[in-house]
C-alpha cells in the first residue's frame, strides 16, 4: 500500500552544515538528504514532532522541496522547533510513511545511547554498516532495521508515533473492513487512504487537546471492582428488536416483529429479583389504520423499518413505566433514527397507524397535537396525527424528556455525523478557522472517511470523545408538508467510545438525562464491553440480541406458534373455504416442489 523509511541526521550537521542554519531561520527549510526514496519534490506532508517544551505539534501544510541537489522539508513550525532544541550531540530521526505525493513525517530526537540500546537488543542489526550513527545524513530502508527502530522509538514515545493508530489499521478485523471500503473510492485514492486517515486523525487528536475546545478526549480507568461496586443492586435494561418470519411461507417479507427486553441487577443473588425477561410480539397488519388508506400499496421493507423504529422505543417507554427503578435503558442501535421518508406519499406510501393500537400506549390525537405542532392535513382536511412521521416525533420527544437515562449503542459508527459535529464545534470555539474546516471536509469527502475509521485512529483503548450534539434528520430531505414535523425531532447527543485497540469505536447516542451523567455511562459501557474477550461491545446487548433475533435454526417453534395464530383467526371467520385455503397454504414448505428452481433454466 505505502512505503516507509527513516532518514537519520546528525544534529550538528543539521545546524552547522553549509547554509543550513540560515535556511532554517530565514526560509524554514530543514535539510534531509540527496535522495528521499520514492518521495518526490512537492510531496504533501503532515509533520509531527515534539516542541522543546515537550508538547506535540503538527504542521499539515508542510511539503518536500529540492534546493540544489538536496531534499528539504518546508515547515515553519518544525524549523522554529529545531532551532530552539539543543541538537548538538544528538540525532534527528525523520520517519516517512506514505505515497510519493502524500506522506506523514514523524520527527524524533535521539541520543547516541538510544542507538546503542537498539543494537544491544539485537546485535545482528549491524548499525555501523548503515552509517548509524551518521556523520551527516543516512537513509534506512532495510525492512528489518526499519521495524527495529520503529519498535524502539514507538515504545519510547507511543503518542508521537501514533502506535495505536497503526495497530488499529493493521489488525486483521479492520483490514477486512478497510479493503471493503477501498472498493467504494477511486482507484487513485486507494493507496492514499490509510495515510490520509492517519494525517487527519493526528491533527484532530492535537486539536481536541486544545484548552479552548469544548469537545475533548476522556479516559476511562479500568477497574471492574469499582464499577460493579457502584452498580451493585441497580437495574439495567437492554432492548433490541427482531423480525419474525414464517418458514412455511417462503419469499414473504417479515409479517411480525418482536421487541425483547432483558434487565439485570448486578450483585443480586440468582434466587432474588436478579433478571427479568420480556418479549412483546407485533403482527404488522394489526398496526394499519384500515379506515385511512394510502393511495398505493406500501413498500414492505420501508414499512417494516418504520414499524420497528416506532415500536422499539414504545416498548422501552412501557418498560420504564412498569420498572421505574431502571437505572439505565440501553437500546441496540441508534436512539434516534433517520426518519424523513416514511410518509404516506411516494415513493414508500407508508400507511397510518390504527388509533386503537396507539390507545394501548396512551397515545391519542390531543396528546400528539400538544407535542407535535404543524402536523399536515390530508386532502379532506383531517390532520394526519396518526401517520408514522407524527407518531415518531411524539415518541422521540417522550424518549428525550424521560428522566431515566436512555442510550442507543451503535456497534459501528459509520457516516460522518460525529466528525461533522466535532469540526463545527472546533470552529465555534475558534480552535480552527472556517478555511481549515472546509479543507478537511474536502479530504473527508474525497476519501469517504467515516467516523469509524477516523476515530478508530484518533482514540486509544479506554478513551472516548466527550458528548457532542449530532444532526440526524435534516428537514430538507423530507417532503415539504412534513418538514415542519421533522424540525421538531429532538437531536441526540453522542459520544464515541473505544474499548479495545484493534476494534472500531462504537457510538453512544443519549437523551438529555443520559448526557447529564455520561461519565458513569462510559465507565459502565466500557466495563461491560470488556467482560467477553475481544468482543468490544456491551455484553447485555449481546444477550438481548440473541433473545430478540431468533435464528432460523431455532425458529421452528416460533413459526408453529405464528401458524397456529393465523389458523385460529381464519377459524374465527366461520368461513370453511378460508380455513381450507389457509391449511393448504401452511402445509406447503419452503423445500416443496413448487418452490424449487426450474431445472430447464439451469
Amino acid at each position: 500500500m505505502d512505503r516507509s523509511f527513516f532518514i537519520v541526521v546528525n544534529g550538528e550537521w543539521l545546524l552547522d552544515g553549509p547554509s543550513h542554519a540560515k535556511r532554517l531561520s530565514t526560509q524554514a527549510l530543514c535539510p534531509l538528504a540527496d535522495t528521499l526514496g520514492h518521495l518526490r519534490d512537492g510531496c504533501l506532508l503532515l509533520v509531527k514532532f515534539r516542541d522543546p517544551g515537550g508538547g506535540l505539534s503538527v504542521d499539515p501544510s508542510a511539503h518536500l522541496t529540492t534546493l540544489g541537489d538536496a531534499f528539504h522539508i518546508k515547515s515553519e513550525p518544525l524549523a522554529a522547533a529545531l532551532l530552539r532544541d539543543p541538537l548538538r550531540g544528538a540525532l534527528v530521526a525523520f520517519f516517512f510513511e506514505g505515497t510519493d505525493s502524500e506522506a506523514r513525517c514523524i520527527v524524533d530526537v535521539w541520543s547516541h545511547e538510544f542507538l546503542a540500546d537498539v543494537e544491544r537488543a539485537d546485535p545482528t542489526l549491524r548499525l555501523e554498516a548503515f552509517d548509524l550513527p551518521p556523520r551527516r545524513s543516512t537513509t534506512v530502508d532495510a525492512e528489518g532495521l526499519i521495524r527495529a527502530l520503529y519498535r524502539a522509538a514507538g515504545t519510547r514515545d507511543a503518542e508521537l508515533f501514533a502506535v495505536h493508530a497503526s495497530r488499529f489499521l493493521d489488525s486483521p478485523h479492520i483490514i477486512t473492513a478497510l479493503f471493503s471500503h477501498l472498493f467504494s473510492i477511486r482507484s487513485d485514492d486507494n493507496l492514499r487512504f490509510p495515510i490520509q486517515v492517519k494525517k487527519i486523525a493526528e491533527q484532530l487528536r492535537i486539536l481536541l487537546d486544545d484548552p479552548k475546545s469544548a469537545v475533548r478526549i476522556g479516559h476511562v480507568r479500568k477497574s471492574h471492582l469499582d464499577l460493579w461496586a457502584e452498580a451493585q443492586g441497580l437495574r439495567f435494561a437492554f432492548l433490541d428488536g427482531g423480525q419474525a418470519r414464517i418458514p412455511a411461507l417462503p419469499g414473504l417479507e417479515p409479517m411480525a416483529l418482536r421487541v425483547g427486553i432483558y434487565s439485570v441487577r448486578p450483585g443480586v443473588p440468582q434466587g432474588g429479583d436478579r433478571e427479568r425477561w420480556s418479549m412483546t410480539p407485533f403482527v404488522l397488519g394489526d398496526l394499519i389504520d384500515r379506515a385511512r388508506r394510502v393511495s398505493e400499496r406500501p413498500d414492505a421493507r420501508r414499512f417494516t423499518e418504520a414499524a420497528r423504529y416506532v415500536l422499539e422505543p414504545l416498548v422501552g417507554l412501557e418498560h420504564l413505566r412498569s420498572a421505574p427503578d431502571t437505572r439505565v435503558l440501553l437500546v441496540h442501535g441508534p436512539l434516534i433514527n433517520q426518519f424523513v421518508q416514511y410518509d404516506e406519499g411516494p415513493p414508500h406510501f407508508i400507511p397510518f397507524i390504527a388509533p386503537t393500537f396507539l390507545q394501548r400506549y396512551g397515545i391519542d390525537e390531543p396528546s400528539v397535537a400538544r407535542v407535535v405542532a404543524d402536523v399536515p392535513s390530508d386532502t379532506s382536511g383531517q390532520p394526519m396525527w396518526n401517520q408514522f412521521m407524527a407518531i415518531y416525533a411524539y415518541v422521540m420527544h417522550a424518549i428525550h424528556a424521560s428522566t431515566t437515562p436512555i442510550v442507543g449503542v451503535v456497534e459501528r459508527a459509520t457516516g460522518r455525523a460525529v466528525t461533522s459535529a466535532v469540526l463545527a464545534r472546533l470552529k465555534l470555539d475558534r480552535v480552527v478557522t472556517a478555511a481549515y474546516v472546509e479543507r478537511l471536509d474536502r479530504e473527508l469527502e474525497q476519501y469517504e472517511i467515516t467516523d469509524d475509521f477516523l476515530f478508530g485512529c484518533v482514540l486509544r483503548a479506554g478513551e472516548y470523545l466527550t458528548p457532542v450534539p449530532i444532526q440526524k434528520n435534516p428537514p430538507r430531505r423530507a417532503q415539504d408538508r412534513w418538514a415542519p414535523v421533522v424540525r421538531r425531532y429532538p437531536q441526540p447527543t453522542a459520544l464515541l467510545l473505544k474499548t479495545e485497540e484493534a476494534n472500531f469505536p462504537f457510538r453512544v447516542e443519549m437523551n438529555a438525562a443520559a448526557a447529564a451523567e455520561h461519565s458513569f455511562l462510559v465507565r459502565f459501557l466500557f466495563h461491560t464491553a470488556r467482560l467477553l474477550p475481544r468482543y468490544a461491545f456491551p455484553v447485555g446487548l449481546d444477550i438481548v440480541d440473541k433473545y430478540a433475533k431468533v435464528p432460523d435454526w431455532i425458529s421452528r417453534g416460533v413459526s408453529t406458534e405464528l401458524s397456529a395464530t393465523m389458523l385460529r383467526r381464519a377459524m374465527r371467520t366461520g368461513d370453511a373455504n378460508i380455513v381450507m385455503q389457509m391449511r393448504l397454504l401452511l402445509a406447503k414448505g419452503p423445500r416443496d416442489f413448487f418452490y424449487r428452481p426450474d431445472a430447464r433454466g439451469l
